[in-house]
């Protein structure tokens, strides 16, 4: 799974990752990748380690718009 966009309130990744992490906990065939960056960051990243979801969930930082289209072509 991917999900693009700026890790602020408004996106809600929390929901994401606490929804995807419910879902996939242990399927190590199953990742989600959020591309983006903002404020939330540090916090996204303390709730994937509160879950134990370090191996599913990747925060991915700034994808310029050029280099999005092979990111999710992968």
């Amino acid at each position: 799974f991917i999900s693009i966009g700026n890790l602020s309130q408004v996106k809600r990744h929390d929901v994401l990752i606490k929804a995807f992490s419910a879902a996939f906990k242990g399927n190590q065939q199953v990742h989600l990748s959020i591309a983006g960056t903002g404020p939330l960051e540090d916090d996204y990243r303390k709730l994937i380690s509160l879950l134990g979801a370090e191996e599913q969930v990747y925060l991915e930082g700034y994808i310029d718009k050029e280099e999005l289209i092979s990111f999710i072509d992968e």
